[in-house]
């Protein structure tokens, strides 16, 4: 008659599977390791469609997964702050157990839902050495939706060809939220002013107006300050009447009385050209030290919500403060 292809019950069978799954401790806390050996455990046959694939690698890039999941506080969060994390994959495991798990109904798809995970790690997996990740809460995020952010392995300047992160998902998911990934942990970000155009224009208030001095190649010229810093120099720029409109002649007296290579229109509209504002996070001090900013050479105050400003500084950090 029937014969039972195992005695072993369902409690038992599932059981066995799941002693096979080692918990182990992690900087995160516990997590369900894999067996070592997978071949007792493995489903042949298995493929993943196409639009699955994609939905998954959707989830492991936090795409589809409510921000309260990721924010579970607004005060985590708050207006013009800005906060870096770090993925748990195994969190991210759970998320898509949960979709497996809601056609869950015995002992087969049990062991079916183990060993497809498995498989779902080992195939869906965009950073294998970990991913982290940054936040940003900003009217910045309206103002620029095409924010450029880079990832560097190296917290020097200088090294970026060697050192360039892989950025997984660089995109806002509303209208002040902003999220971007990284393959692995980046020790220097870069956030960029998305680069729109060519722009011209000169620093400074009315009634007076400079722009830096660049050499013949573009490059910013820095001279010893008064703190005994290198900072950025600068050329006064008279305003010709009331309409603002700039003494493009005496500009170009100045450049040549400096440099008579750049006696000439190139020579003012490299003066004039206003490059693409960089904010720079280092992680040059310890974790639970905070952040430390750099020295600010050129400020360029952009006023924000709830009384605050946003400090923009060529290749520098840029501050949120207050009113200073």
């Amino acid at each position: 008659m029937n014969k039972h292809a195992t005695t072993t019950s369902g409690v038992g069978a599932v059981q066995n599977v799941v002693n096979a799954y080692a918990v182990q401790a992690s900087a995160d806390g516990l997590q369900f390791a894999s067996p070592s050996d997978m071949s007792a455990f493995k489903v042949d046959s298995i493929t993943l469609p196409e639009r699955l694939e994609a939905f998954l690698n959707d989830i492991r890039l936090l795409r589809r997964i409510p921000i309260s999941y990721l924010v579970p506080d607004p005060d985590l969060l708050p207006p013009e702050s800005i906060r870096f994390f770090h993925v748990n994959q195994t969190w991210v495991d759970r998320v898509i157990d949960g979709v497996f798990s809601n056609t869950n109904l015995g002992t087969v798809d049990f062991h079916y839902s183990l060993t497809t995970l498995q498989m779902i790690r080992e195939k869906v997996n965009p950073a294998p050495n970990g991913m982290t990740g940054l936040l940003i809460r900003s009217e910045l995020v309206r103002r620029w939706p095409g924010l450029i952010v880079r990832a560097f392995a190296s917290s020097n300047a200088g090294v970026d060809d060697e050192s360039t992160m892989q950025v997984l998902r660089c995109e806002p998911i509303s209208r002040d939220l902003f999220i971007a990934l990284f393959a692995g942990q980046p020790h220097r970000v870069h956030i960029c002013e998305p680069f729109e155009g060519v722009r011209f224009g000169v620093e400074g208030t009315a009634p007076s107006y400079n722009v830096d001095r660049r050499d013949e190649n573009g490059a910013m010229i820095k001279v010893l300050g008064a703190n005994g810093q290198m900072v950025p120099a600068n050329d006064p720029v008279q305003l010709r009447n009331a309409f603002r409109t700039l003494k493009i002649s005496e500009l170009r007296t100045t450049i040549a009385n400096r440099d008579p290579d750049l006696d000439n229109a190139r020579g003012v509209g490299l003066h004039l050209e206003q490059r693409p504002f960089v904010q720079v996070f280092r992680d040059t001090v310890d974790e639970d030290q905070g952040s430390v900013s750099e020295p600010l050479s050129i400020d360029h105050l952009v006023p924000l919500r709830h009384g605050k400003h946003f400090k923009l500084t060529t290749m520098t950090h840029a501050l949120f403060t207050d009113n200073d």
